[in-house]
């Protein structure tokens, strides 16, 4: 019984850190697109800097808060670094596809 409920902490707790990380995946992926339309290299370089520092500030503040949290803090930092990197390369396709079809190239044309 006792090996259950450390099994279903730990599947909890990863998914709750999944969520997490998709949702602050989500506000990184709303700063690149505004960047993209926005236009230009430096307010695109500019988002993906913060981009980078709001992951790092996320994975800092699970650890910070790593006394408080009910979970195994273990799998909440797993499950939150999962869902920033699913997020960003969820970001990229979709993003990716948003711009090829502006430029009205199809995906083999492009450079």
């Amino acid at each position: 019984m006792r090996d259950v409920d450390k099994t279903t902490a730990m599947i909890v707790g990863g998914a709750a850190g999944l969520v997490f990380g998709l949702a602050v995946a989500a506000v990184g992926m709303a700063l690149t697109a505004r960047a993209l339309r926005k236009g230009g290299n430096r307010a695109l370089t500019t988002a993906l800097l913060v981009r980078m520092l709001l992951d790092l500030a996320t994975l800092a503040a699970v650890f910070l808060v790593r006394e408080f949290l009910p979970l195994p803090f273990a799998a909440v930092l797993i499950g939150t670094a999962t869902g920033l990197a699913l997020g960003s390369i969820l970001s990229a396709l979709l993003l990716g596809r948003r711009t090829g079809k502006r430029s009205g190239r199809k995906p083999e044309e492009r450079e």
